[in-house]
């Protein structure tokens, strides 16, 4: 059974292959158009994802932790 999963894996990543180069040969402009768009989109998704999880009172935590363990570590 895992022989017949990993030969379909295998196959879909194979067509996919096989569709972005029928797609890279027949319609460059839209294929690194379409490419474009999707590192447009991902990059607003990464820039709203480090903007909700990076939190200032979190930051100041950690940076007072660090502060007291070079204090322990000295003393």
């Amino acid at each position: 059974m895992k022989r017949f999963i990993s030969f379909m894996i295998y196959g879909i990543i194979a067509l996919g292959v096989l569709g972005l180069m029928s797609r890279l040969f027949n319609d460059p402009i839209g294929f690194f158009r379409n490419i474009l768009i999707i590192a447009i989109v991902a990059g607003i998704i990464y820039m709203i994802y480090t903007g909700l999880t990076k939190g200032k009172p979190v930051k100041k935590e950690q940076q007072a932790f660090r502060k007291a363990a070079r204090q322990s570590k000295k003393g």
